[in-house]
């Protein structure tokens, strides 16, 4: 039952899943892992993660998924229309209410950097494996998110607003790893429409505007951005994390 769940999750990942990103969802899931990890061998029982698991031993990722399956699971539910989620299976919190997925990556990030410095028995192995694995994981959801908000976001956005121009885009690395995702490149897109510079404002107040733009799938696109860049904050912080001696 844990296999099929782990394998029902995983293909409800490639399907469109609200605030959430088809792309992300399998790197996030080890983002939550590897928080786990570190926050159960410093803190036991009385850790963040994973609450309902036992206290004995670390569970495998299996184990871990198929837990806050049901918390997962709601993000290819009503997530796409409430934009928060149930996390009592996934996490420990004082407060009952419901959480955006901003908040949660924000708060696994938190529960990392909170664990530095243990001296608990394991601690020091656990923290030089898993805080690169988290950071990686990590980036590479910030690398799915930005490249899906630009081909389903931003793309189309831009396209149904000048028909018949394509933007276009480039590969940039997230920070200094060696994933990367695709961004828009408003140079290449505006030598492919005449290097006009009343057009490079037209662009520009195009994209500005969309701030303040409440139609659907405009906020869709700003809901993630937020997401995005608080990933991006997430991982310059972490960046300055040393590794425990």
């Amino acid at each position: 039952m844990k296999a099929f769940k782990l394998l029902l999750f995983i293909f409800l990942s490639i399907l469109d899943l609200g605030q959430t990103s088809k792309l992300a969802a399998p790197s996030e899931m080890l983002v939550m892992y590897n928080t786990y990890v570190l926050d159960f061998v410093k803190n036991g029982a009385t850790r963040t993660l994973g609450p309902g698991l036992g206290n004995e031993a670390l569970v495998d990722f299996g184990t871990f998924v198929s837990h806050v399956y049901d918390t997962l699971s709601q993000i290819s539910g009503f997530l796409k229309d409430e934009h928060n989620y149930d996390t009592s299976a996934l996490l420990r919190s004082e407060e009952d209410s419901p959480k955006t997925h901003k908040v949660i990556l924000k708060q696994l990030s938190d529960v990392v950097k909170s664990t530095r410095g243990s001296t608990e028995p394991g601690f020091s192995d656990a923290w030089k494996v898993h805080l690169p694995e988290f950071k990686r994981a990590l980036a590479g959801t910030q690398g799915a998110r930005l490249s899906e908000m630009f081909s389903v976001g931003l793309k189309p956005l831009f396209e149904n607003e000048y028909k018949g121009t394509t933007l276009m885009s480039s590969p940039f690395p997230v920070l200094d790893t060696d994933v990367s995702y695709d961004r828009a490149n408003w140079g290449l897109t505006l030598k492919a429409n005449g290097n006009d510079v009343s057009t490079a404002q037209k662009y520009k107040t195009w994209y500005v505007g969309l701030q303040q733009n409440k139609k659907p799938d405009v906020r869709s696109y700003l809901s993630h951005q937020k997401i995005t860049t608080t990933i991006a904050r997430s991982l310059t912080e972490l960046d300055s994390l040393d590794s425990c001696d």
